[in-house]
């Protein structure tokens, strides 16, 4: 992961996707948020997106969690 401020120059927003059936997706997330948090705008918004809700069966992130 080679995130710098420059790349977060000029943006209103992002999204951030992780897969329900990954749980080491969802993990990641936390350093993700922490990179925008100290590279991004004050007040930038974020989204989350659960990819792949249609695999119930091998969900490993519940939609509380998410």
């Amino acid at each position: 992961m080679n995130v710098t401020s420059t790349d977060f120059r000029n943006t209103h927003g992002i999204i951030f996707f992780y897969a329900v059936d990954n749980d080491s997706t969802f993990e990641e997330l936390n350093a993700w948020l922490k990179l925008a948090k100290i590279n991004g705008e004050l007040n930038i918004k974020k989204i989350l997106i659960g990819n792949k809700v249609d695999l119930k069966d091998d969900r490993e992130v519940t939609s509380v969690q998410g």
